[in-house]
């Protein structure tokens, strides 16, 4: 879909998955969402009919929700107690409070958590506390992933050029740059 942009041009954006960032700011778990909205934001989107009935749907698949989900501390509870990472989609019984199970994805849940171990901790979509980290870092197979990831992340490192190389290089070349064909570019190290 064109999109107008502030300079007059427009720009060719996929506006079905803008949506699906912010839908959940009209359901009962806003914090879901992953692009923010302003209250204004979201009070204009409520005048337009569709976004209306997307909300109602929220609204009614939430009242019509009874199954009682596990706590987050729970789930860590039941993380601590894994030999090895949970898979994604194998859903396992975990107890709750009132002394009942609840049937998780605790794959899906470590995945929501694991960015806290990496490079980029803004990027997990579920809090931890220090002390839930630091509990979770006496797990081996959590020690593995995090060590993974801080792998990776000095990979990544070590093989980009800085935006000032790339600056400069780009100033000695004598046409535009062809998209996906790859220039080396003098890195500072």
């Amino acid at each position: 879909v064109p999109v107008p942009m502030a300079d007059g041009g427009t720009s060719q954006e996929d506006l079905g998955k803008f949506w699906s960032c912010i839908r959940p700011h009209f359901g009962p778990e806003p914090s879901r969402a992953t692009t923010t909205l302003s209250d204004g934001d979201k009070k204009a989107l409520l005048q337009i009919a569709w976004v209306q009935e997307e909300a109602a749907e929220l609204a009614a698949k939430a009242a019509a929700m009874t199954e009682v989900r596990a706590s987050k501390e729970a789930k860590l509870a039941e993380l601590a107690q894994l030999k090895a990472k949970p898979t994604v989609g194998k859903k396992v019984p975990v107890p709750m409070a009132d002394g009942g199970t609840s049937q998780e994805d605790l794959g899906k849940f470590w995945s929501c958590i694991r960015p806290h171990f990496g490079p980029e901790p803004s990027r997990a979509t579920t809090t931890l506390s220090d002390g839930d980290k630091k509990a979770l870092l006496q797990i081996a197979w959590v020690q593995e992933e995090a060590a993974e990831l801080a792998a990776k992340a000095a990979a990544m490192t070590e093989v980009r050029a800085s935006k000032e190389a790339k600056l400069a290089e780009l100033a000695q070349l004598k046409a535009k740059p062809t998209v996906g064909k790859k220039v080396p570019v003098p890195m500072a190290d």
